[in-house]
């Protein structure tokens, strides 16, 4: 779990081995979406992503992570 205060910004950081398409999303923990922090196609390569906590308030939210049929998942503590 990463607890991201005011002014922070998470970091974000994954690998394509190949072009294509990636979505990260937040989801509060009734399971609605709070923030699509990313939808769209991306190059091989390393990637690094900051997010401020845009589209969310305070509180607990699960990120989800899908790229290329890979699939990953994370929780976050927003302060505000």
């Amino acid at each position: 779990m990463v607890r991201l205060s005011r002014g922070e910004r998470l970091r974000i950081r994954f690998y394509l081995d190949q072009d294509g398409p990636v979505r990260i999303r937040a989801y509060d923990l009734t399971g609605r979406l709070a923030a699509e922090i990313l939808n769209e196609v991306q190059s091989a390569g390393p990637h690094l992503l900051l997010w401020d906590g845009a589209g969310a308030g305070s509180g607990t939210y699960l990120l989800f992570f899908e790229a290329a049929g890979r699939r990953a998942r994370g929780k976050i503590v927003l302060i505000r």
